[in-house]
Protein backbone atom coordinates (compact mmCIF):
# COMPACT_ATOMS: atom_id res chain seq x y z
CA UNK A 1 0.00 0.00 0.00
CA UNK A 2 2.85 2.37 0.81
CA UNK A 3 4.47 1.65 -2.55
CA UNK A 4 1.18 2.35 -4.34
CA UNK A 5 0.76 5.59 -2.40
CA UNK A 6 4.25 6.75 -3.35
CA UNK A 7 3.70 5.87 -6.99
CA UNK A 8 0.46 7.86 -7.05
CA UNK A 9 2.32 10.89 -5.72
CA UNK A 10 5.13 10.70 -8.28
CA UNK A 11 3.54 13.36 -10.47
CA UNK A 12 4.29 15.80 -7.64
CA UNK A 13 8.00 15.02 -8.14
CA UNK A 14 8.75 14.73 -4.45
CA UNK A 15 12.49 14.91 -3.78
CA UNK A 16 13.50 12.15 -1.36
CA UNK A 17 17.26 12.66 -1.39
CA UNK A 18 20.19 14.16 -3.29
CA UNK A 19 23.64 13.02 -4.44
CA UNK A 20 22.19 9.55 -5.06
CA UNK A 21 24.67 7.42 -7.02
CA UNK A 22 22.68 4.25 -7.76
CA UNK A 23 19.18 3.05 -8.59
CA UNK A 24 17.01 2.58 -5.49
CA UNK A 25 15.69 -0.87 -4.59
CA UNK A 26 12.54 -1.55 -2.56
CA UNK A 27 12.85 -3.42 0.72
CA UNK A 28 10.94 -6.69 0.78
CA UNK A 29 8.19 -5.25 3.01
CA UNK A 30 7.71 -2.28 0.63
CA UNK A 31 8.35 0.04 3.59
CA UNK A 32 11.54 1.63 2.32
CA UNK A 33 14.23 2.13 -0.30
CA UNK A 34 17.90 1.16 -0.29
CA UNK A 35 20.41 3.10 -2.40
CA UNK A 36 23.90 4.55 -2.40
CA UNK A 37 24.79 8.23 -2.33
CA UNK A 38 27.85 10.43 -1.98
CA UNK A 39 28.78 11.52 1.54
CA UNK A 40 31.60 13.66 2.90
CA UNK A 41 33.96 12.47 5.63
CA UNK A 42 35.24 14.61 8.51
CA UNK A 43 38.33 15.28 6.39
CA UNK A 44 36.42 16.44 3.32
CA UNK A 45 36.79 13.24 1.29
CA UNK A 46 33.72 11.94 -0.54
CA UNK A 47 32.57 8.32 -0.28
CA UNK A 48 29.65 6.28 -1.52
CA UNK A 49 27.58 4.90 1.34
CA UNK A 50 24.35 2.94 1.68
CA UNK A 51 21.17 4.68 2.82
CA UNK A 52 17.67 3.63 3.81
CA UNK A 53 14.64 5.85 3.18
CA UNK A 54 11.67 4.91 5.37
CA UNK A 55 8.49 5.78 3.50
CA UNK A 56 6.09 6.06 6.46
CA UNK A 57 8.44 8.38 8.37
CA UNK A 58 9.59 10.23 5.24
CA UNK A 59 13.05 10.03 6.76
CA UNK A 60 16.46 9.02 5.42
CA UNK A 61 18.92 6.96 7.47
CA UNK A 62 22.60 6.42 6.72
CA UNK A 63 23.44 2.72 7.02
CA UNK A 64 27.20 2.70 6.33
CA UNK A 65 29.98 5.23 6.89
CA UNK A 66 32.99 5.79 4.60
CA UNK A 67 32.33 2.34 3.13
CA UNK A 68 32.65 3.22 -0.60
CA UNK A 69 29.78 0.81 -1.28
CA UNK A 70 27.48 1.45 -4.24
CA UNK A 71 24.94 -0.19 -6.58
CA UNK A 72 23.12 -2.29 -3.94
CA UNK A 73 20.71 -5.11 -4.73
CA UNK A 74 18.53 -6.96 -2.22
CA UNK A 75 17.60 -10.65 -2.05
CA UNK A 76 14.27 -12.02 -0.81
CA UNK A 77 15.99 -13.30 2.34
CA UNK A 78 17.32 -9.85 3.24
CA UNK A 79 20.90 -9.96 1.98
CA UNK A 80 22.42 -6.93 0.24
CA UNK A 81 25.09 -7.28 -2.43
CA UNK A 82 26.98 -4.12 -3.36
CA UNK A 83 30.08 -2.99 -5.23
CA UNK A 84 33.27 -2.10 -3.39
CA UNK A 85 36.13 -0.45 -5.37
CA UNK A 86 39.30 -1.97 -3.93
CA UNK A 87 42.88 -2.33 -5.19
CA UNK A 88 41.90 -1.07 -8.63
CA UNK A 89 38.98 -3.50 -8.97
CA UNK A 90 35.27 -3.58 -8.23
CA UNK A 91 34.59 -6.40 -5.76
CA UNK A 92 31.35 -7.73 -4.31
CA UNK A 93 30.38 -7.23 -0.68
CA UNK A 94 27.49 -8.95 1.11
CA UNK A 95 25.65 -7.48 4.11
CA UNK A 96 22.69 -8.40 6.30
CA UNK A 97 19.99 -5.74 5.88
CA UNK A 98 18.30 -6.36 9.25
CA UNK A 99 21.57 -5.76 11.10
CA UNK A 100 22.08 -2.52 9.18
CA UNK A 101 18.57 -1.20 9.88
CA UNK A 102 18.71 -2.22 13.55
CA UNK A 103 21.83 -0.06 13.96
CA UNK A 104 20.64 2.89 11.84
CA UNK A 105 20.23 5.29 14.78
CA UNK A 106 23.30 4.21 16.72
CA UNK A 107 26.02 6.83 17.02
CA UNK A 108 28.78 4.23 16.60
CA UNK A 109 29.87 4.70 12.97
CA UNK A 110 31.69 1.35 12.97
CA UNK A 111 28.66 -0.67 14.05
CA UNK A 112 27.53 -1.24 10.46
CA UNK A 113 30.56 -3.47 9.90
CA UNK A 114 28.84 -6.15 12.00
CA UNK A 115 26.45 -6.56 9.07
CA UNK A 116 29.26 -7.73 6.77
CA UNK A 117 28.98 -11.33 5.60
CA UNK A 118 31.69 -13.61 4.18
CA UNK A 119 32.14 -12.97 0.47
CA UNK A 120 30.76 -15.83 -1.60
CA UNK A 121 32.47 -14.80 -4.85
CA UNK A 122 36.23 -14.41 -4.86
CA UNK A 123 37.14 -14.19 -8.55
CA UNK A 124 40.06 -11.76 -8.57
CA UNK A 125 40.14 -11.52 -12.38
CA UNK A 126 36.75 -9.83 -12.82
CA UNK A 127 35.51 -6.28 -12.38
CA UNK A 128 31.89 -6.17 -11.16
CA UNK A 129 29.54 -3.29 -11.99
CA UNK A 130 25.79 -3.83 -11.38
CA UNK A 131 25.04 -7.05 -9.47
CA UNK A 132 21.41 -8.13 -9.06
CA UNK A 133 19.90 -11.09 -7.25
CA UNK A 134 18.25 -13.62 -9.53
CA UNK A 135 17.14 -15.55 -6.44
CA UNK A 136 18.54 -16.18 -2.96
CA UNK A 137 21.25 -18.50 -4.30
CA UNK A 138 22.41 -16.73 -7.47
CA UNK A 139 23.27 -13.28 -8.76
CA UNK A 140 23.72 -11.84 -12.25
CA UNK A 141 26.16 -9.03 -12.91
CA UNK A 142 27.80 -7.22 -15.76
CA UNK A 143 31.50 -7.98 -15.41
CA UNK A 144 34.70 -7.47 -17.35
CA UNK A 145 38.26 -8.68 -17.36
CA UNK A 146 39.32 -6.07 -19.90
CA UNK A 147 37.45 -3.44 -21.90
CA UNK A 148 34.11 -5.05 -22.81
CA UNK A 149 31.50 -6.09 -20.29
CA UNK A 150 29.39 -9.24 -20.44
CA UNK A 151 26.65 -10.71 -18.26
CA UNK A 152 27.43 -13.64 -16.03
CA UNK A 153 25.42 -15.72 -13.53
CA UNK A 154 27.11 -16.70 -10.25
CA UNK A 155 25.94 -19.55 -8.03
CA UNK A 156 26.42 -18.42 -4.44
CA UNK A 157 26.51 -21.97 -3.11
CA UNK A 158 29.16 -23.38 -5.43
CA UNK A 159 30.99 -20.32 -6.92
CA UNK A 160 30.23 -21.77 -10.37
CA UNK A 161 29.60 -19.06 -12.97
CA UNK A 162 27.84 -19.11 -16.34
CA UNK A 163 28.46 -16.64 -19.16
CA UNK A 164 25.11 -15.37 -20.50
CA UNK A 165 26.04 -12.97 -23.31
CA UNK A 166 28.56 -12.88 -26.15
CA UNK A 167 32.06 -11.91 -25.04
CA UNK A 168 32.50 -9.94 -28.28
CA UNK A 169 29.62 -7.57 -27.36
CA UNK A 170 29.41 -5.03 -24.56
CA UNK A 171 26.42 -5.97 -22.37
CA UNK A 172 25.55 -4.13 -19.15
CA UNK A 173 22.89 -2.80 -16.72
CA UNK A 174 21.02 -6.07 -15.99
CA UNK A 175 17.47 -6.05 -14.63
CA UNK A 176 15.38 -9.16 -14.00
CA UNK A 177 11.63 -9.65 -13.70
CA UNK A 178 9.48 -12.77 -14.01
CA UNK A 179 12.56 -14.85 -14.88
CA UNK A 180 13.31 -12.62 -17.88
CA UNK A 181 16.59 -10.72 -18.00
CA UNK A 182 16.72 -7.23 -19.51
CA UNK A 183 19.95 -5.41 -20.33
CA UNK A 184 21.68 -2.96 -22.64
CA UNK A 185 24.02 -4.24 -25.37
CA UNK A 186 25.95 -2.78 -28.30
CA UNK A 187 25.43 -5.97 -30.33
CA UNK A 188 24.18 -3.90 -33.31
CA UNK A 189 26.88 -1.24 -32.94
CA UNK A 190 24.62 1.01 -30.82
CA UNK A 191 23.54 0.27 -27.26
CA UNK A 192 19.92 -0.90 -27.18
CA UNK A 193 17.73 -2.92 -24.82
CA UNK A 194 17.54 -6.71 -25.13
CA UNK A 195 15.81 -9.45 -23.20
CA UNK A 196 16.95 -12.99 -22.45
CA UNK A 197 14.58 -15.74 -21.33
CA UNK A 198 15.33 -18.87 -19.28
CA UNK A 199 16.23 -20.77 -22.45
CA UNK A 200 18.85 -18.08 -23.19
CA UNK A 201 16.91 -16.91 -26.24
CA UNK A 202 17.73 -13.27 -26.93
CA UNK A 203 15.34 -10.65 -28.31
CA UNK A 204 16.03 -7.03 -29.23
CA UNK A 205 13.43 -4.66 -27.74
CA UNK A 206 14.53 -1.18 -28.85
CA UNK A 207 16.15 0.31 -31.93
CA UNK A 208 17.25 3.80 -30.94
CA UNK A 209 20.00 5.62 -32.81
CA UNK A 210 20.90 7.54 -29.65
CA UNK A 211 21.26 4.37 -27.60
CA UNK A 212 19.31 2.96 -24.63
CA UNK A 213 20.62 2.01 -21.19
CA UNK A 214 19.51 0.90 -17.71
CA UNK A 215 16.23 -0.94 -18.44
CA UNK A 216 13.51 -1.31 -15.82
CA UNK A 217 10.09 -2.95 -16.07
CA UNK A 218 7.07 -1.72 -14.10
Amino acid sequence: ALKESLLKEREEKIKLSDKVSSPAVWTNDDQGLIYSKLTSSDFGSEFNDLFYYQISEKKEYQLTFSSRLRNPSLSKNGIIVAILPSDGRNKLVFLDLKTLIDSKENSDKKLWEKALLPSKITDENLYFFHPIFENDSSIISDVSSGYLRHLRRFNLNSEISEILTDLNDDSRDPFIQNETLYYSSDKSGIFNIYQLNKQLQEKKLTNLYGGAFSPNVS
